[in-house]
């Protein structure tokens, strides 16, 4: 605290003391990279660097999928047992390899289930089933199972609101995809739990808009939790949903506080809508979990320009990803994945890596890694930001001086990383800060806020 006048010093202390985070903020907030399949070098040392890289982005945890269709046999044996991860019909090597690789490099495994066989339903997937694979990758990623690592974090499907995955959604006009989406849920959580009762099943991973017939994430999650709609939700009907968290994928067409345009839709700016629902369906006893119930993004990300002509300038895309983090934080996200870890080669639409396609880091690889974002109050600035990899630090605040940077403030963060203060500082909206650890040091965030504007959500 050398460069801090006494004054200042005590003014800093006073409001560290006072500052009091409000509705559900105040949480760590880890972050994920989703890699799918064909994103990992089929060779070891390529895979190996790919691995570390996630790992340089300040990421604790991998978003993974198991194929279901890929895994087990095209026909059903005679004999087959499905919830026997033994079973000489399921090959799991290409699961095993990937997960061995993330634990391997120390990173959290969140392994999501999708896409059955034609013989449990194809699109419309029969329950029982689901449920029975999931007994057999609960077992087989048990901890106990011939050397195979452990998975402690079950994702039941992806973006279920959609006919892309789950069909139908909507018969004789009723909507009917969210009703066999919390049946699918039920068989999946009953038999994840079973396995381990300290495994953690994660649902929802709803898809942010409205897609012709199919319904937009708000409209399928009060569907799944028999919520009403408007400001305060209440009961529908008495079905219950069993699962420890709640996910969403919230692109925008805009910046972090970008609001969707359809009131059923869901972009960052509706995080605090969509945790609302949760909640009041939490306080309805609708949700079944023996843990306080969390609330994670497990898909999002921005294609940048570049390569993308019609994505979000590198600048100012690096000042939104640090926006999103905090904003994420704000409305209570624990958890918070990013797609994906480099651009995928043209003519593929998505650019929105943390590297560009030749492995350079962009400005928002600095900005996921380190997050940090600082705005003008009438009594001060208020900064938030997150520590690379979540670790306790004490942080410098520093604000540019022309070519230079001078300290304002020396910050402790929480156990998990974060520090969140409103510092008594009278800077003009032309002044930016900066947050800095041993190592490391964030993008620099100006006082006036980054711009809006149009984007498309996922590439040209």
């Amino acid at each position: 605290m050398r460069h801090v006048r006494p004054a200042l010093f005590v003014g800093l202390v006073l409001a560290a003391l006072s500052l009091a985070p409000a509705g559900h903020a105040g949480g760590p907030l880890q972050t994920s990279v989703y890699v799918q399949e064909g994103d990992v070098p089929e060779d070891d040392a390529g895979a190996t660097l790919f691995f570390r890289r996630i790992r340089q982005s300040g990421a604790t945890a991998i978003r993974l999928n198991i194929l279901w269709r890929a895994v087990a046999p095209s026909e059903r044996p005679s004999e087959f047992q499905p919830k026997d991860p033994a079973d000489p019909a399921y090959n799991w090597s290409s699961s095993d390899r990937l997960i061995l690789l993330a634990v391997a490099n120390k990173l959290e495994p969140l392994v999501g289930v999708l896409g059955a066989p034609s013989w449990a339903g194809g699109k419309k997937v029969n329950a029982r089933a689901f449920g029975e694979f999931a007994s057999a990758a609960a077992s087989r990623y048990s901890g106990s199972f011939e050397g195979v690592p452990r998975v402690r974090y079950w994702l039941a499907w992806n973006e279920p609101n959609l006919s892309r995955y789950l069909a139908p959604q909507v018969a004789k006009k009723q909507l009917v995809g969210a009703a066999r989406y919390r049946s699918m849920v039920n068989a999946f959580a009953t038999a994840v739990h079973a396995v381990r009762r300290d495994n953690i099943v994660v649902a929802g991973l709803v898809a942010p808009f409205t897609f012709g017939s199919d319904p937009g994430p708000l409209k399928f999650m009060r569907a799944v939790l028999c919520m009403s709609s408007g400001s305060r939700p209440k009961p529908t009907c008495s079905a219950r949903t069993q699962f420890d968290i709640w996910s969403v994928h919230p692109y925008t067409s805009g910046g972090p506080r970008h609001h969707a345009v359809s009131p059923n839709d869901a972009s960052l700016g509706d995080l605090r809508e969509t945790r609302a629902i949760l909640d009041a369906a939490i306080r309805a006893h609708h949700v079944i979990s023996s843990r306080r119930v969390q609330f994670w993004v497990t898909e999002f990300s921005w294609d940048s320009k570049g390569p993308d002509p019609k994505g979000v300038p590198l600048k100012l895309e690096a000042q939104w990803v640090s926006e999103a983090l905090f904003r994420a934080w704000q409305a209570g996200v624990t958890m918070f994945s990013w797609f994906q870890l480099r651009d995928q080669a043209q003519p593929s639409p998505f650019q929105s890596g943390l590297f560009f396609g030749n492995w350079t880091a962009k400005p928002a690889l600095t900005a996921f890694r380190f997050p940090f974002v600082a705005f003008k109050q009438r009594k001060g600035v208020s900064v938030w930001g997150r520590t690379p990899a979540g670790k306790p630090a004490s942080v410098a605040v520093e604000r540019s001086t022309g070519r230079a940077w001078k300290r304002v403030a020396t910050l402790r963060t929480t156990s998990a990383g974060v520090f969140s203060r409103v510092l008594p500082l009278r800077l003009s909206a032309s002044s930016s800060l900066r947050a800095r650890i041993a190592g490391s040091k964030s993008i620099p965030f100006p006082l006036k806020p980054p711009r809006d504007l149009f984007v498309t959500p996922f590439g040209s």
